[in-house]
């Protein structure tokens, strides 16, 4: 019984392996961070928020927002100021 639980689990992670390398693809990433962009540039016209982007890895995240801070490198500025700011705040 144990060893067809491991079976179990080893066949599943080669699936969810193979599922990132395809969710995970350069050519994925980078029509991911334009849809998102056009959507975000979009939304902001008619409302003010902030959003939250959820992937299937960190790696993949990384990638992703590389992708944008490439595409909208003034996004990326802007974070980095509001960092700055937040840690002199509390000084």
């Amino acid at each position: 019984m144990e060893n067809k639980e491991e079976y179990v689990i080893e066949s599943r992670k080669k699936e969810a392996s193979k599922i990132e390398a395809i969710v995970g693809s350069e050519n994925r990433i980078k029509a991911l961070a334009r849809d998102f962009i056009a959507h975000w540039e979009t939304r902001r016209k008619n409302a003010f928020g902030k959003c939250m982007i959820v992937y299937m890895s960190r790696e993949i995240c990384v990638k992703l927002y590389n992708e944008i801070a490439t595409l909208r490198s003034d996004w990326r500025d802007y974070d980095k100021k509001q960092r700055e700011n937040e840690s002199n705040y509390d000084k």
